[in-house]
């Protein structure tokens, strides 16, 4: 899974306030969402799992998730 995709992705849920579910129906339908994520292409299905984003918040933990925020924002 690309990190590209996930921070994004987790920016994405963070700036217009989605769910994990949510952001996967958003991010289908919006170009724009799938741009900034790095896709030159539109997709038709969100490229990987929500709970890949349950398993990297884990991961990072509560600092690092609002360290990425802070230094993207």
């Amino acid at each position: 899974m690309p990190i590209r995709l996930i921070v994004c992705c987790m920016l994405l849920k963070h700036l217009h306030n989605l769910g994990d579910e949510t952001l996967a129906l958003a991010w289908v339908r919006d170009p724009y969402m799938q741009y900034f994520c790095g896709y030159a292409n539109f997709q038709h299905v969100f490229p990987c799992n929500q709970s890949d984003f349950v398993h990297f918040r884990t991961r990072i933990g509560e600092q690092g998730m609002h360290d990425i925020l802070t230094m993207t924002v």
